[in-house]
Formats: C-alpha cells, sequence, structure tokens
C-alpha cells in the first residue's frame, strides 16, 4: 500500500461564541493510530467554523488523520458528548492537495488547520481552514454521556454547578446570558444550519471584482464576480465588493441567521435543488445595499440585513 503524503496541517478547536462547550479530551488519529492531540481542558467559544485554540505540532508536515475521537461538555446544556468517527481520507486528501484561490486579491494559499466544532444537541464538525477560507469535512452526532464532578472540575471544592456559571460568565457578556436565559441551548440548531441550496451571489446596477461568502454552516469561500452556481449554505455574513460614484466600496453585510435559513428554505420546500440567486445591489448614494433571493419568477427582499459600506 502506497504511503499517504504528507501535509502541514494543525488542529484546533471552536463552538458557537454563545454557546460555550469545555473539550475534555480530543484526538486527531493518523494511520496508523498515532494521535495528535486537539487543545483540550479549556473552554471553545470562537464562532462556529472560526479556528480557535491551535496545537503547533512538530513536525509541521505529518500524514492527514483518518479519524476523530473527542469527549466534551456543553456548558449550555449541562450534558457531556462523546464520539469516534472515521473522517473522509479522499476529501481530506483532494482538500490539502489542491490551494484554495481569492478571485479578489488573485492569491492562492493552501488549507493549514483542521477545526473541531462542537454545537449543542452534540453536533461535531470538523473544518479545513487557510488563509483564503474554510471549507466544511463532514457533520456528526455525538452520544450523550455521563462526566462526573471529578473528571470536569478535578479534585477540590467547586460544584459543577458552580463551576459551569463560573465558565458562562466568564465567556458570555450579560446581554448574551440573558440572551441564553430566554431562548435555551438550541440543540440540533447548528446542524440545521448547515443544510445546501443551489446558489450563487450576483452584483445587481454596478460592477466589481467579486464576494466573500461566510455561510451559516461555518464555511468561508471567496467568489469572484460571476460565481457558478454551487451547492452552498446559507449566508450569514458577507463582503460585497464594487465600483461606486465615489471609487471602490465594500459592503459588509450582516444577516439575520433566521430570515437566511427560512429564506432558503421557502424556495426550496418543493424543489430541494431549484436554483436561487442572491441580488445585491447599491442602494441610494452609494450608502446601503438592496439585497434579495429569486428564482427567477419569485422574489423575496430581506429585511433583516445591516450593512455598513465603506471606500476599499
Amino acid at each position: 500500500m502506497t504511503a499517504s503524503p504528507n501535509h502541514e496541517w494543525w488542529p484546533s478547536e471552536t463552538a458557537p461564541s454563545t454557546r460555550p462547550a469545555w473539550l475534555v479530551r480530543g484526538d486527531f488519529i493518523l494511520p496508523g493510530g498515532a494521535r495528535i492531540y486537539i487543545p483540550d481542558q479549556r473552554t471553545a467559544r470562537a464562532g462556529w467554523g472560526r479556528i480557535g485554540s491551535t496545537h503547533i505540532v512538530d513536525p509541521a508536515s505529518k500524514p492527514l488523520p483518518v479519524a476523530l475521537a473527542v469527549t466534551w461538555y456543553s456548558l449550555t446544556e449541562k450534558q457531556g458528548y462523546e464520539t469516534r468517527v472515521d473522517l473522509p481520507a479522499a476529501r481530506l486528501a483532494a482538500l490539502f492537495s489542491a490551494p484554495l484561490s481569492n478571485p479578489v486579491e488573485g492569491t492562492d494559499e493552501p488549507l493549514e488547520r483542521l477545526i473541531v466544532g462542537l454545537a449543542p444537541g452534540g453536533d461535531v464538525a470538523v473544518w479545513a481552514a487557510g488563509i483564503n477560507g474554510t471549507v466544511e469535512v463532514g457533520l456528526w452526532q455525538s452520544d450523550p454521556i455521563r462526566l462526573t464532578t471529578v473528571e470536569l472540575v478535578g479534585e477540590g471544592t467547586m460544584t459543577l454547578r458552580a463551576w459551569v456559571d463560573m465558565l458562562l460568565k466568564e465567556n458570555l457578556t450579560r446581554e448574551q446570558l440573558a440572551a441564553l436565559d430566554e431562548t435555551g441551548p438550541h440543540p440540533g440548531l447548528w446542524a440545521n444550519r448547515a443544510q445546501r441550496f443551489t446558489w450563487a451571489p450576483e452584483l445587481v446596477g454596478a460592477s466589481g471584482p467579486g464576494f466573500r461568502l461566510e455561510a451559516l454552516n461555518g464555511e468561508v469561500e471567496w467568489l469572484a464576480s460571476a460565481p457558478t452556481l454551487a451547492r452552498r449554505a446559507a449566508p450569514e455574513r458577507m463582503r460585497v465588493y464594487w465600483q461606486g460614484s465615489t471609487g471602490a466600496l465594500v459592503a459588509e453585510l450582516a444577516f439575520d441567521p433566521s430570515e437566511s435559513l427560512e429564506a432558503f428554505q421557502k424556495f426550496t420546500d418543493d424543489l430541494p435543488d431549484r436554483p436561487l440567486r442572491l441580488l445585491l445591489g447599491p442602494a441610494g448614494q452609494d450608502g446601503g445595499a438592496d439585497v434579495s433571493l429569486t428564482d427567477g419568477a419569485l422574489i423575496y427582499r430581506f429585511v433583516g440585513v445591516s450593512a455598513s459600506v465603506y471606500r476599499a
């Protein structure tokens, strides 16, 4: 059997920024059984798909992992989880063999991180990430387990409840804690946000070099000015580049995640592969952006999108 080629990569962890998790133990398992540990005994909360604490492994060049084993505690649910999954070897090899392109800046950069994400309900995701983007490798479900106070807190006088309250107060603002009390942990929400649709953005009434998409499933993708239709998650944030009357401009768009997902779902209820266009156009005197979704016949205009426009 031919040995797998080595690649430079480092392991990292994350969780939704408002739903932190405590990573008890995590390992990427290499061919032959060797393990590379994911930074553990810490709170994960960098944001879904974003790079958190990173283990700088020596040597940097090593085989890609074939499996993942992780034990963790969902602080907002007060529930432990554990899983071991086989990773898609062919997909990982293809991702790390081809750099990601940024058509706006004209750069090609390799992937260099493998990020493990932990979300309420036991959702565990893995992304491959680099300077030019983040790609979802897979999403799995963990099994709930009971973790003892000693396993989590260690020997001492602090109770599990006091420990959880301490970590939540350390990692969430008062506003985020209040929102958590009102809405709860939302188990399964991040698995739902991983749903993909066939769509592409389109700049209307202006011209520009391209877009930067941050999707609800944690992926980050740079797109050329006229990207092809592809299976993508719904947008959470976008950066739109165009040429305005005052010169080169950039619009930072922040979507309401619920509205974004629901809009795409409404168009695809009866036809999951229905092709869609996200229309993006300047509004007023370069002071904002109009955002709508269409299948060519019907159109939905977003109301929960905030826009900040500045010179590039």
